[in-house]
């Protein structure tokens, strides 16, 4: 091997050490370290759009959404950036743009991952025959997203075929087709769940009557399989054995119908409403 040669390949694993390194800050949620350690990395290497990608993920962990969309203007003609706009410009209810979005990468990597997130969209603006339009286009075959495949499925069936009712439905498909609070409730106090775990299984029904009553008045904080609302409640619970203080709570989409509540790991920025318990 020349020099040339030999050089260009430690330069290379050198990149992709340095790269991985700031993945594995992110997966152990260190989003700080991992923040400040890819802008060094992108002063060196500023065209690499794996890097790129990260940089986003991060920011958009920790709704930097500003600095996101200030940041992605030179790099959008790239596939896997463009993905990355178009979810921050969803989580921003700039729908028209992801949409835009969505459907260009789906148009030239015929992904699901875009097809998936277009149906949320048309789905949360009501537009069912859209949403159906674009759910007729996903590969059947892609295992990989088979549970996000069935929810939309509940939620365009229930529409374009109402009154069509289907039996031998797991939970989450069930509740979208025919909502029952006892069936939440249920769930609630009966799951075992080893990554999610609440501090006392006595406080969880008391979570979910307070969270009942102030999502009323509340806009989601996202959308996706769900409308997604965020609480504050300190020492609430625990997910992948780390201590949090907030929870999530999805409801069905465009209803207030709670489907489900969990510990959730918040690193945003935002004023998060505090869960008010009932006595």
């Amino acid at each position: 091997m020349n020099k040339s040669k030999k050089n260009e390949k430690e330069y290379l694993l050198q990149r992709k050490k340095w790269l991985s390194s700031i993945r594995n800050l992110s997966s152990n949620l260190k989003f700080d370290l991992a923040k400040r350690e890819i802008i060094k990395y992108l002063s060196e290497y500023p065209y690499d759009e794996y890097a790129v990608v990260e940089y986003l993920k991060i920011l958009i962990k920790k709704e930097n959404y500003e600095e996101a969309v200030n940041y992605c203007d030179d790099f959008i003609v790239d596939n896997y950036v463009q993905f990355q706009y178009a979810l921050l410009n969803k989580k921003i209810n700039n729908t028209e743009d992801a949409k835009k979005y969505f459907i260009d990468i789906y148009e030239k990597e015929k992904r699901n991952e875009s097809l998936l997130q277009l149906i949320s969209i048309y789905i949360k603006e009501k537009n069912y025959k859209k949403a159906y339009e674009y759910f007729m286009k996903i590969d059947d075959y892609n295992h990989e997203r088979e549970f996000e495949v069935g929810i939309f499925r509940r939620y365009i069936y229930e529409q374009i075929y109402q009154g069509l009712l289907i039996d031998g439905l797991e939970y989450y498909p069930k509740q979208i087709e025919k909502f029952s609070e006892e069936e939440t409730k249920k769930k609630l106090i009966s799951e075992k769940n080893d990554r999610y775990k609440f501090s006392s299984k006595e406080t969880i029904l008391s979570i979910y009557e307070s969270a009942k009553e102030q999502i009323k008045n509340m806009n989601e904080h996202g959308y996706y399989l769900f409308d997604e609302y965020l609480f504050y409640s300190p020492s609430v619970g625990k997910v992948d054995s780390k201590s949090t203080n907030y929870i999530k709570v999805f409801t069905k989409m465009n209803t207030k119908d709670i489907i489900d509540i969990r510990p959730y790991l918040y690193f945003g920025n935002e004023k998060v409403p505090v869960l008010e318990k009932k006595l």
